[in-house]
């Protein structure tokens, strides 16, 4: 998997947390519920997308796995809490749930994501077109997560209005 592509991985995250913390408040109290819950995961998301980039920079140079592959279980962690929490709201409007429905599939996408590029940073006794067909499947992971999460926060904010 490219630079680019694990960049724009985590960005999709930070993406998540940003988005949330400029949504209006919504008029439903469970709805803005959702909204809440999203601002404040944004700091340890930050933090943890964060570490993995830090820790991807210092792999470049060292070539250690342990440091990223440590850094994504923690990000995934966090988004595996978040996507938990998100589960527990209620929705009371459809596109509420709609919204709700797109950001925990989003967030689904983007741990399956974070679990393939593990699979990058694992020393690979498999041939380099097993490594593209990874890399690939985690491309597509992290493209039906943004898609989801994008459309989920904006349910959300058309909801709110």
């Amino acid at each position: 998997m490219s630079f680019q592509k694990v960049v724009r991985a985590l960005a999709l995250t930070a993406l998540c947390g940003g988005l949330a913390a400029a949504a209006p408040v919504a008029a439903c109290a469970s709805d803005a519920s959702i909204q809440r819950t999203i601002k404040a995961y944004s700091p340890q998301i930050l933090e943890t997308e964060g570490r993995v980039l830090t820790a991807i920079g210092q792999y470049k140079e060292t070539r250690k796995a342990g440091p990223v592959e440590s850094a994504l279980n923690g990000a995934i962690k966090v988004l595996q809490s978040l996507k938990a929490a998100i589960s527990g709201e209620k929705a009371r409007s459809v596109k509420v749930k709609d919204g709700k429905d797109k950001l925990e599939t989003g967030l689904g996408s983007v741990v399956q994501a974070y679990d393939h590029l593990k699979l990058e940073f694992e020393p690979k006794p498999t041939s380099k077109g097993a490594a593209k067909r990874q890399a690939e499947k985690a491309d597509a992971a992290v493209k039906k997560g943004e898609k989801q999460l994008a459309e989920g926060l904006k349910l959300l904010k058309s909801a709110a209005s």
